[in-house]
C-alpha cells in the first residue's frame, strides 16, 4: 500500500514539478510566479497550528464546571464552592440566571437558589456563559463582528439552539449540550482573524455560509471550523462538542440533527444581526429546508417569531454586558 501523502507542502517536489527543467516560454514562469503565495500560505497555517498549540487552558473554574457536569456523583454544594471562588463570576452568573436567556417567574437570588431552580446540567451553561465574554469579546473586524461581536453571536445562537433543540424533542441534556455547541461553534475565528483582514468585505457577507469556509480555505489555507476543532481538542473538550465545532458548515444533508440545529440557530442569528456591524443576506431557502429536515416545519411559524422574540429581548442585555467584558 502507498503511503498517503504528507499533509504538509513538500518544497523540493513543488520547486521540482513547477520550475527544473522548465523550457523558457512554455508557462514554467507563472507556475514559479504562483509558488511563493503558496508557501506564503503554508507558513500563515503553521503559524496558526502554533499559536492553537500555545493557547492557555481555559480557566480553571470552566474545567470544573465541565468535570462536574459529567460527574454523576457530584451535587449542587461542589458547583456552589466552585462560583464562590470568583465573587464577579458569582455576580454575572445570577444577571444571565435573571435575564431572558431563561425567562423564570420568580427572581433568583443566590447560587444556591440558582442551582435549585435550574438544575447542575444548565448550571454549566450559564458558567461557561459567563467566563467565555472575555475570551469571545475582542475585536474581529474582519468577520463583521463589532467590538465584542463574537462573544453577543455566540450567546444568541446558544440561546437559539438550545431552543430548536427543546422544540425537536431531544432530552434535557442534549439541549444544554447544544447550549454549549453554539457558543463555542465560531471560537476558530478567533485565530484566524489575525490573517483575514484580506477577505473582510466578503467573509462579513458570507456569515453563516459553507461559502465562507472555501474562501477561508483559498485565502487563509484554514477554515474557522477546523481551527475550531483544533482549539476545543487543546483545550480537552468533549468528543460530541468537537464534532458540532468542526462540522457546523457541512452539507445539511450529510449532517447530523444536532449540527443542523447549530446551523439553523447560526442563520437566525445572523438574520437578527446581532454583534454583528450589518446582517448579511440569508437564504430563506436554507432556513425553510433545515426547518422541514428537523421535522419543525409545520410549527416554524410559531417558532420563528418566538426565537425573533427572544433575540429582541437579548440584544440590549447582550450588548451591555459585553461592554462589561471589554
Amino acid at each position: 500500500m502507498n503511503p498517503p501523502p504528507p499533509r504538509g507542502l513538500d518544497l523540493d517536489r513543488l520547486r521540482a514539478s513547477t520550475g527544473k527543467g522548465v523550457t523558457p516560454g512554455t508557462g514554467g514562469g507563472a507556475a514559479l510566479a504562483a509558488v511563493p503565495g503558496v508557501v506564503a500560505k503554508e507558513r500563515r497555517v503553521q503559524s496558526i497550528l502554533a499559536n492553537i498549540e500555545n493557547l492557555p487552558s481555559l480557566p480553571s473554574v470552566v474545567m470544573q464546571t465541565l468535570r462536574l457536569a459529567n460527574d454523576e456523583s457530584a451535587g449542587a454544594n461542589d458547583f456552589e464552592e466552585i462560583i464562590r471562588q470568583d465573587q464577579v463570576l458569582a455576580a454575572r452568573v445570577l444577571k444571565l440566571v435573571n435575564s431572558p436567556f431563561f425567562a423564570l417567574r420568580r427572581t433568583v437570588q443566590s447560587i444556591p437558589q440558582a442551582i435549585v431552580v435550574l438544575g447542575l446540567k444548565s448550571l454549566k451553561s450559564v458558567v461557561l456563559a459567563a467566563k467565555t465574554s472575555r475570551l469571545l469579546g475582542g475585536q474581529l473586524g474582519p468577520y463583521g463582528f463589532v467590538e465584542g461581536g463574537l462573544w453577543q453571536h455566540s450567546m444568541s445562537c446558544a440561546t437559539v439552539a438550545r431552543s430548536l433543540a427543546k422544540s425537536a424533542g431531544l432530552s434535557a441534556d442534549a439541549q444544554e449540550e447544544m447550549f454549549v455547541a453554539g457558543l463555542l461553534h465560531d471560537v476558530g475565528k478567533l485565530v484566524l482573524a489575525p490573517h483575514a483582514k484580506e477577505i473582510q468585505k466578503q467573509a462579513a457577507s458570507l456569515a453563516g455560509t459553507a461559502e465562507l469556509v472555501s474562501l477561508e480555505h483559498d485565502t487563509i489555507g484554514m477554515s474557522h471550523c477546523e481551527a475550531g476543532g483544533r482549539m476545543a481538542r487543546k483545550w480537552g473538550l468533549p468528543d460530541r462538542l468537537i464534532d458540532l465545532i468542526e462540522n457546523h458548515h457541512v452539507d445539511p444533508e450529510a449532517a447530523s440533527v444536532e449540527v443542523r440545529i447549530v446551523q439553523l440557530a447560526n442563520l437566525h442569528c445572523n438574520r437578527a444581526g446581532i454583534g454583528l456591524t450589518t446582517p448579511p443576506d440569508v437564504d430563506a431557502s436554507a432556513e425553510e429546508s433545515l426547518l422541514h429536515s428537523l421535522g419543525l416545519a409545520d410549527r416554524a411559524e410559531a417558532i420563528c417569531a418566538e426565537i425573533e422574540r427572544r433575540l429582541d429581548e437579548l440584544r440590549p442585555l447582550l450588548e451591555d454586558m459585553a461592554k462589561d467584558s471589554a
